[in-house]
């Protein structure tokens, strides 16, 4: 199976995160360049996932050939992956968005209006 529970709910859960990406991350912050990490993120997890990641088209990770391996699911392999998850959780918290994002709404990023709720 290319893709697990764990893999498919760890993005979704990413995805949500990420959605206010169009808001200016504050200058103070050490990850500033936040498309870089997001980029790291979905390398990196594919990375942890060598079946996922050539099923997706992804064959190099860092010269280690992904094709040539198959998913780690010993207890070492999936305290990386926790440790993993865990570690970028952590970054992310530390990216502080500007506080004119905190009136961001999916609307106002998609520049499309909610229905109207009045009959």
């Amino acid at each position: 199976m290319p893709f697990s529970f764990r893999n498919t709910a760890a993005l979704a859960t990413l995805l949500l995160a990420l959605w206010p990406a169009g808001c200016v991350m504050s200058r103070s912050s050490p990850n500033r360049d936040f498309s870089k990490v997001t980029e790291e993120f979905v390398y990196s997890s594919l990375a942890l996932s060598p079946v996922s990641a050539t099923a997706a088209g992804y064959h190099d990770h860092h010269g280690i050939q992904l094709d040539e391996m198959l998913d780690d699911y010993s207890s070492s392999g999936l305290a990386e992956q926790r440790s993993f998850y865990q570690n970028f959780r952590e970054r992310l918290n530390n990216i502080k968005p500007e506080s004119h994002c905190s009136s961001w709404t999916p609307s106002k990023a998609t520049g499309t209006t909610p229905p109207s709720t009045s009959s």
